[in-house]
Formats: C-alpha cells, sequence, structure tokens
C-alpha cells in the first residue's frame, strides 16, 4: 500500500531530510502540502515545529499530494497558524517528515535533529490553547529579562524554582528582588508571575527535546492561537 513516503523516499537518510511545503490559504481552508528531499546541508530556506503531539486519539486530515494523512490535532492547529496567506511556507515537522513507522530511519533522523534544528531559519514553538498566560506573561518576561540582562551578580549563582526563593542567597539580587516583589500579593506584576509560571508548567515545557531544540535554533518565535512572540 503507498504512504506519504513513496512521493519523497530517501537516498541516504544519512545525508537527507524531508521538508512540507504548505500551501497558502486562509485559516479556515484545509491543510494541503507537498513532500520533498533535501540534502541535510542544502541552502534551500526552511522552518522547524517544535509542539507537543497532543491527543494521538484526536486526529484531522490534511492533504499531502493527491494523498490524505491523518495527523493529531494539535499539528493541524499548529500548521494552520504558521501558513501564509500570500506564499508557500516550508517547514519541517518530526510527525510527518520521518516515517515513524520505520525504525531504522527513524533512528537516523534522530542523529540528525541538531543539525535539522541549526540549520533552520526559524523555529516556531508552539504551545497549545495558552493564548491567556502566553498575553499576560509576556510583558513579566520582557520586565524580567531587561533585569536579569543588567544584573551582573546573578549570573554566578544557581536559579532554582519559585519555591525555594526565600531560601537563596540570590534572593538579595536585583533580580531576585524583582522576582520576590512579583510573587507580592499586592505587587502589580502578581498577575504575570503567575501567568508565567502557568505558562512554563504546561506539557510542551516538559518535551524531553525542548531545550536542545531552543539552544540550537538561530530565531524562536512562540506560538498559541492568534498570539506570536519572538526571542
Amino acid at each position: 500500500m503507498a504512504t506519504i513516503y513513496s512521493l519523497a523516499p530517501f537516498s541516504d537518510s544519512t545525508k537527507e531530510i524531508r521538508l512540507i511545503t504548505i500551501e497558502p490559504g486562509n485559516f479556515s481552508d484545509g491543510i494541503c502540502c507537498g513532500l520533498k528531499v533535501v540534502p541535510i546541508n542544502s541552502a534551500d530556506e526552511y522552518e522547524t515545529l517544535s509542539y507537543t503531539w497532543g491527543d494521538t486519539s484526536a486526529t484531522e486530515e490534511i492533504k499531502i499530494g493527491a494523498m490524505v494523512c491523518n495527523v493529531t490535532k494539535n499539528l493541524r492547529d499548529a500548521l494552520r497558524h504558521i501558513r501564509s496567506e500570500q506564499g508557500v511556507k516550508i517547514i519541517w515537522v518530526d510527525a510527518i517528515c520521518i516515517n515513524q513507522a520505520d525504525l531504522a530511519e527513524r533512528n537516523t533522523q534522530v542523529q540528525m535533529m541538531r543539525a535539522i534544528y541549526s540549520n533552520a531559519s526559524v523555529m516556531n514553538a508552539w504551545i497549545s490553547n495558552a493564548e491567556g498566560d502566553a498575553e499576560l506573561a509576556l510583558p513579566f518576561i520582557e520586565s524580567f529579562s531587561y533585569v536579569f540582562n543588567q544584573d551582573n551578580r546573578i549570573r554566578s549563582i544557581l536559579l532554582v524554582t519559585h519555591q525555594n526563593l526565600e531560601d537563596m542567597s540570590w534572593a538579595d539580587t536585583a533580580t531576585g528582588k524583582f522576582i520576590l516583589e512579583s510573587t507580592s500579593p499586592s505587587s502589580p506584576n502578581r498577575a504575570g508571575w503567575e501567568a508565567f509560571v502557568r505558562l512554563f508548567d504546561r506539557p510542551y515545557f516538559y518535551r524531553c527535546w525542548v531545550l536542545q531544540e531552543m539552544c540550537v535554533s538561530k530565531n524562536i518565535f512562540f506560538g498559541s492561537g492568534t498570539f506570536v512572540s519572538s526571542a
């Protein structure tokens, strides 16, 4: 039985990757894609998608070439938001670009993950169903980043979770004081702090690959619903 991978077979899976080409469309349009093989060191510009698979029993249909492919609802939602209304978008996404049923191919491609993410122009980090928290947390994150970047003392001190803040020596730094002040019930930053904690407690940030993906990527866009922010 033919699969989508018959549309784009590898010549050498140790030196090649697949990319999907998402056709332009409006948000409510169905997802239509092409699938192609390129050398891992190709000059072709592409983006990556970093996301959680979500409930694997909740699937939606997309078209790849003339074939219908079932993907998780979370992936379909991410592709809808990433898609351009004007032009083709070229993306690498693991669930489609790697034949998950082929163990040998999957193992080979996983070894190339660092190169895949570092060669991409942008990593799209899709945090599903977090629109409200994302919008509340952004001003807090921007303020925190400014304080942290100006605070030389904090760089040599180990940061731990907020539950242990009061026991840490770094609580006397500018960064520590900012966080402690933000956790106060009367602080104007309290809502942003709580949204920040909820945001980073979502399943996306518990993925084992997320730190490597972020560390090697050139540019990162965080998306959730209609909310998008760069990092």
